[in-house]
Order: structure tokens, then C-alpha cells, then sequence
């Protein structure tokens, strides 16, 4: 494709030049007819140049190459957009991203001469590779399409930060449909997910995942996509630097994981706060004791750490029920005093879980509106599926089917997280509606500490849901740049 733009462009410019010079001889006398014959030939040639290279670009979309998911048949779609990205910085053209909207018949000649003629009048910039996307695209509205081409990764060969209690086929699953389903957009498509390219995208960055085991799943599953399971990019361990290789003689876990790709110094990390509030126990070194839960402040990691993160993904649910608070002892509080709960608004969890979310989103938005580079995200819930019972009374999800089906139309909201972001600049990551019509893909029965009766239907099998969740996060992440960069240039 590149060397086809070398010769359409090259020669285009010095046809155009060639004319304009014979054409200046010919009006100064010097040149003649000859001169204005050579001129139109010089048209002709460049017109041809173009037919080629459209002819190229068609044939080369129908034998599926990489032009066709620019250039494919879902670009021509009535009232869809084609974003055309053309760099040509090798050749001193500049960088240029042109938007036309396409009809049943729209002409791609007209396209290509108006882009090659804009692109020879502007001035010169740096080559920056993007993908584009129709602008405003709702992700999370689409459905669930079988593809021979998933898993985006193996489980089994990405064991160095896969755990193999999430890799379903470690653990003896042995229907493995789950894993072929992507997610299609309605009226737009996903990006192709390219490890090297996103992590060119955040060199010498830091990227933040703190939250819940959904979280982590989610910190995993972006980790194996950037590899593929593969053991080409060399990844070092760097939680020392963020105190996880220090945690309680009690603790099964470090508190988090962090990771720094080599080659382009991006670090990605992982912080276990399952409230995303600050949680301080009365006696530190009993892990029985109560802990006061603070609801107006973020976990003490964050307030320590945001200085070095360039992304942070928030993601929390699960743990806001009383089971889960009465069994950890937390004891809220507000403005640094215990909160009594009789007859307050914070003796209704699901209150207090909003509260507490708000705030947080709140902070972190401050922390971006003094650095505007800092990006916020806040991933919304992800949904159980136990059917005929819960976790610890028969409920199971073993016999669930995927909704390979149209569920544009089923709205599932998380609504708590829709008002948190509202009016701030920290970024939804609306999976709880496309995520609530796979119920066959949690470890369901597949767990490393199986037992009769019991099963996870909350947590899913890694390859998996939490893949898409990544990719509509990378498309998320795109968009918005792309559009500061557009701006920059027009």
C-alpha cells in the first residue's frame, strides 16, 4: 500500500509541476502548444495512476487483506462514515485525516483525487499510525458474533500472568464455544487490538488498573492480549516498586502486580481495593480486627500514586452488600468520624456504595482537571449469572447458552456508574449491557477448588468476556485522542 502511495504521489507532484512550468512557457511564448499537449498528458497519466491504485485497493479488500478493514464492505453502508488516514510523512506530505460520508454509490476516484490533492498543499508533519473510528460510537450497543478467529490469545501458554484458576481450559473445561464470540458495534466496528501498536501508544507511561478480581481479570486478560501468550516481549516484574512484594504473614495475595514491557517502558499494574475507600485497621497487625472504612476518601495507593499514572481504571460492585461488609467489619465513615447508622441515609449499602463511588470519581477528576494528560476510566458492573439459587445455594451457570443474538434492543444499565461520571471527565466503560448475555462464559463449574454444589458465576473464563471489555477500552481510548488530533490539524 505504502509503495503504490510513493508512486500515485511522486510522480503526481512532479507531473503537476512539469505542467505548471510548460503552461507558464506557453502563456511567456516560450513554450507553445507543445507544451500545453504535454500538460494534458501529464493529467491523463495522474488520472490513470489513480484508477490503478482503486483498482488495487479493490481487489487486494476481496482477497481479505488489511486494506479490507479500512476499505471493507461495511464502509459503504448508507450514512456511515469513512475515516480515510493517510501519512506520508517519509515523503514530506503531511499527516492528513479526511472524513466523507459514503452513499450506496459513493465514488472512491472522487475521494482518492481530492485526498491526493490536499494531501500535495499541506505542510509537513511527523508519520503517526491511528486507526479510525465513526465518531460517537456507542460500544456497548451491538451483539455477540461467533469468530473463527478468537481467542485473541491461548490461556495455557499465557501462564506468566494468566492465574491458572481463571484459564478455564487448565482447568478441565472442555467446550470451548465461549471463546468464539466477538463483539460487533451497532453502526461502527472495533479497532483491531495490536499489542506492539498500543504499547508504542503508552511508552514510557503507566497504566493503573485498581479495583475488585473483576479488575484484575480485566489487568490479566489486557496483559495476555498485548502478548498473545506468547513469550516475544519481555515484560519485567515491578511491584517491588509499589510495595506488592511486601504484604502480611495472613495474606494469600500481595496487594497487586505491576509490570514493565522493556521495550517501550510501559508499566501496567493491578491494586487490590475491592471499594476503592480508604480501609484502615484498628490493629494493624490483626487481621480480625475491625477497620474503619473511610467512604469520602479514595484507598491511600491512589492518593500516593496518582503522580505516576498516565491511566487509571477504576472498577468496584461486588464487595457493597452486607454480607461482605458485616464479615470484614467495616465500620463506616465520613468526614473522619464513624457514622451512626441508625436512621441515616448510610444504613442503606446500596446509598453508601454511591456515596462512595462519587467521591472517588470526584478526586480522581481533580487529579485530571491539574494534569490534563492523566486519563479516568470507571469500568461499570459486571453481571452474575447464577441461576436457580446464589453462590453458596445451588445457584449454577453450567448450563447456560450464549445469546449469539441481536441485543441492541435489551438495555441493561449500571445505572450508579452512569451518574457517577456525569459532569466530570472520567470515562464510562459501559460493559454490564454486553456482558449480561454471557452467562455460559464464567468458570461456572470450572474452578480450581471445585466442590459439589458450589460454582463461580461471577468471575469469567479467561480467554473471554474480558477481552472485548479491553478492546472497547482501547477503542474508547483512541477516539478521544484522535479527535484532540484532528483538532490539532484542522
Amino acid at each position: 500500500m505504502r509503495f503504490l502511495a510513493i508512486m500515485v504521489l511522486i510522480p503526481g507532484e512532479k507531473l503537476r509541476k512539469r505542467d505548471s512550468d510548460q503552461h507558464f512557457k506557453a502563456v511567456g511564448g516560450g513554450g507553445g502548444g507543445g507544451a500545453i499537449l504535454y500538460g494534458m498528458r501529464a493529467r491523463r497519466a495522474l488520472v490513470l495512476m489513480l484508477a490503478v491504485l482503486c483498482g488495487f485497493i479493490v481487489v487486494f479488500g476481496w482477497e481479505g487483506s488489511p486494506a479490507a478493514s479500512v476499505l471493507g464492505s461495511r464502509a459503504w453502508g448508507p450514512g456511515l462514515r469513512l475515516e480515510l488516514a493517510l501519512f506520508a510523512g517519509a515523503l514530506d506530505l503531511s499527516r492528513f485525516s479526511k472524513s466523507i460520508a459514503v452513499s450506496h454509490d459513493g465514488s472512491i476516484m472522487e475521494l482518492l483525487n481530492s485526498t491526493v490533492s490536499e494531501l500535495a498543499t499541506r505542510k509537513a508533519s511527523p508519520v503517526r499510525e491511528v486507526y479510525k473510528q465513526v465518531p460517537q460510537c456507542d460500544y456497548s450497543k451491538g451483539k455477540w458474533l461467533n469468530d473463527s478467529n478468537r481467542p485473541l490469545y491461548s490461556g495455557e501458554m499465557c501462564s506468566q500472568f494468566l492465574s491458572s484458576m481463571w484459564a478455564c481450559k487448565v482447568q478441565g473445561r472442555k467446550d470451548f464455544d465461549y471463546e468464539k464470540y466477538r463483539w460487533q458495534p451497532q453502526g461502527c466496528d472495533l479497532p483491531p487490538f495490536d499489542g506492539r501498536v498500543f504499547l508504542s501508544r503508552w511508552k514510557n507511561k503507566t497504566i493503573a488498573f485498581v479495583g475488585d478480581s473483576l479488575g484484575r481479570q480485566q489487568f490479566q486478560s489486557l496483559l495476555c492480549m498485548i502478548t498473545r501468550g506468547k513469550d516475544d516481549m519481555v515484560a519485567t516484574d515491578a511491584g517491588q516498586e509499589y510495595g506488592f512484594d511486601k504484604r502480611p504473614t495472613w495474606s494469600l495475595r500481595p496487594n497487586g502486580w505491576a509490570y514493565r514491557f522493556t521495550e517501550t517502558n510501559t508499566t501496567i499494574l493491578f491494586y487490590w481495593s475491592a471499594s476503592l475507600c480508604k480501609i484502615k485497621l484498628y490493629n494493624a497487625t490483626d487481621p480480625s480486627s475491625a477497620a474503619a472504612m473511610h467512604l469520602d476518601r479514595p484507598v491511600d495507593f491512589l492518593k500516593r500514586n496518582v503522580a505516576r499514572m498516565d491511566l487509571v481504571i477504576l472498577n468496584t460492585g461486588h464487595h457493597w452488600n452486607s454480607g461482605k461488609i458485616n464479615g470484614n467489619k467495616w465500620e463506616m465513615y465520613v468526614g473522619g468520624k464513624k457514622v451512626a447508622l441508625k436512621g441515616s441515609r448510610f444504613a442503606s449499602v446500596s446509598y453508601s456504595h454511591q456515596f462512595a463511588v462519587k467521591k472517588v470519581v470526584r478526586w480522581l477528576d481533580r487529579q485530571i482537571g491539574a494534569r490534563p494528560e492523566l486519563r479516568g476510566v470507571l469500568t461499570a458492573l459486571s453481571p452474575r449469572h447464577f441461576m436457580n439459587g446464589d453462590w453458596n445455594s445451588g445457584g449454577r451457570c453450567d448450563n447456560i447458552k450464549a445469546f449469539g443474538v441481536d441485543v441492541s434492543n435489551r438495555p441493561s444499565r449500571d445505572v450508579l456508574s452512569e451518574e457517577a461520571v456525569a459532569n466530570t471527565r472520567v470515562e464510562l466503560l459501559n460493559i454490564t449491557h454486553l456482558s449480561q448475555f454471557r452467562g455460559e462464559a464464567h468458570l461456572s463449574r470450572f474452578t480450581a477448588n471445585a466442590r459439589p454444589g458450589i460454582q463461580d458465576c461471577l468471575h469469567w473464563c479467561l480467554p473471554g468476556v474480558p477481552d472485548v471489555w479491553n478492546e472497547i477500552l482501547n477503542a474508547q481510548l483512541l477516539a478521544r485522542k484522535e479527535r484532540k488530533e484532528e483538532d490539532e490539524v484542522l
